[in-house]
């Protein structure tokens, strides 16, 4: 773990031994202090300034990889790429920052360390300046990025062709954005200043867009849209479980895991009863079925999909209190039995490794016949003459005895190495992951 502040440290931290283990600072000509910062690999740490710059750092050493220029003020935020599953794209080899002050959006190719894109965002409608993006995260996939701007309004767009899977604006309702993160990849949660927590349900590539957004309300906030007491200050996605955890944490100190899916399911639901809808309406015209049936059908889903709308939560704590407020957070998880490429590799690799071992041990088990003595030609006996590619034993050379503990011995020794190999093997194919 690392952390960043106003006095341009950055410390790193073990998180088994509970110790500091490395501190640097900026480079002295970077006029503003960090401002932002993430892990865009296991071996880098990028930082961003408030005047603009982005630093790049190498873990094992904290020296500094690249410094880059773009933006014209605060570094807002940074999503680093998580890597293509096809492997074009290598986790730690790009990253999306945003910046609220110059309205920008940029990608990095932090092999290089130089700009390869940036987008200009709008104002909202109806304002002038101000407001830009504060807040971008890339998917779980990294198939496309989520932002926030104007306080307000949420976009999520294609990775490669920057098709819209999301465009909405609550500010007619009044409802602040603070913070979002992703849900199961096909769901976006926002955290809102009024206490309350929204899903939108982000529309598949190359679905038409109808300007109909799925979207529930799974935590109400305060009435009106006006700030809570518990307003929603930073979320996180967490994989496990059902595959639908999100972790909020309140301005009162609040931190909470919530299971959002009956609620996902229910935005699911919706399209599918959509989607029968209008069959039944074609059949309607085909076959002039009777009057009513499709109202039926309608409120029977629509009943199911209120009894699944839900939000279990499965365990708050009291982080902090009083000015001690809890501004960001960071959540470790892992899923059990879930595969990734590299690790499909390994667990062929090792299973076929075993199996070798297996066939090795039950041929070492099957006893060796002696070869059958040839009858001899001669009164003398046959000692070691060449025929074909094989030698007769002579008659003189008592029976092999096997040592059975040296045998033992010698297969401990076997797997001991064979076990060695297969470590050094994985740690090379996570080294090269992480390159």
């Amino acid at each position: 773990m690392f952390s960043v502040g106003n006095d341009n440290c950055l410390r790193l931290y073990d998180l088994e031994l509970y110790v500091e283990i490395g501190e640097t600072r900026l480079p002295s000509d970077i006029n503003g202090s960090c401002s932002s910062g993430s892990f865009v690999s296991p071996s880098h740490i990028l930082v961003g300034t408030t005047d603009g710059k982005l630093v790049l750092f190498e873990v094992k050493t904290l020296q500094v990889v690249h410094v880059m220029g773009g933006h014209s003020d605060i570094v807002s935020s940074i999503a680093p790429h998580p890597g293509s599953s096809d492997g074009s794209i290598k986790p730690g080899a790009l990253a999306l920052t945003c910046s609220n002050k110059d309205n920008t959006i940029r990608l990095w190719d932090l092999t290089k360390g130089r700009c390869s894109y940036v987008t200009k965002v709008a104002p909202a409608e109806g304002r002038t300046s101000g407001g830009g993006p504060s807040t971008i995260k890339f998917s779980p996939d990294g198939s496309n990025y989520t932002y926030v701007h104007s306080f307000t309004h949420v976009t999520t767009k294609t990775t490669l062709e920057g098709n819209i899977l999301l465009d909405i604006d609550l500010e007619s309702l009044p409802l602040r954005i603070n913070d979002f993160c992703y849900v199961n990849a096909g769901f976006v949660s926002l955290g809102l200043q009024n206490g309350g927590i929204a899903l939108m349900k982000l529309s598949e590539e190359g679905e038409e867009e109808d300007g109909v957004v799925k979207a529930s309300m799974v935590i109400e906030g305060s009435e009106s849209g006006k700030s809570s007491a518990a307003r929603i200050k930073c979320m996180e996605t967490l994989v496990g479980g059902s595959g639908y955890l999100v972790c909020s944490c309140t301005s009162e100190g609040v931190v909470s895991v919530w299971d959002m899916e009956g609620a996902a399911n229910a935005l699911m639901d919706d399209d599918e009863d959509d989607e029968d809808e209008d069959e039944d309406e074609d059949e309607d015209e085909e076959d002039e079925k009777p009057a009513g049936s499709d109202d039926d059908d309608s409120d029977v889903s629509s009943e199911n999909a209120s009894d699944d709308l839900c939000v279990l939560l499965q365990r708050a704590i009291l982080g902090s209190s009083g000015s001690n407020r809890i501004t960001s957070i960071t959540c470790w998880s892992e899923e059990e039995g879930i595969s990734y490429d590299l690790e499909d590799q390994m667990i062929a690799q090792e299973e076929e490794e075993e199996e070798e071992e297996e066939e090795e041990e039950e041929e070492e088990d099957i006893p060796v016949e002696k070869p059958k003595k040839r009858p001899s030609t001669s009164s003398a006996p046959n000692k070691g003459k060449k025929k074909g590619k094989t030698f007769a034993q002579p008659e003189s050379e008592p029976s092999v005895m096997e040592d059975a503990e040296a045998v033992a011995r010698a297969r401990k020794l076997i797997e001991k190495s064979k076990k060695i190999k297969r470590k050094s093997d994985k740690k090379a194919a996570k080294a090269r992951k992480n390159n």
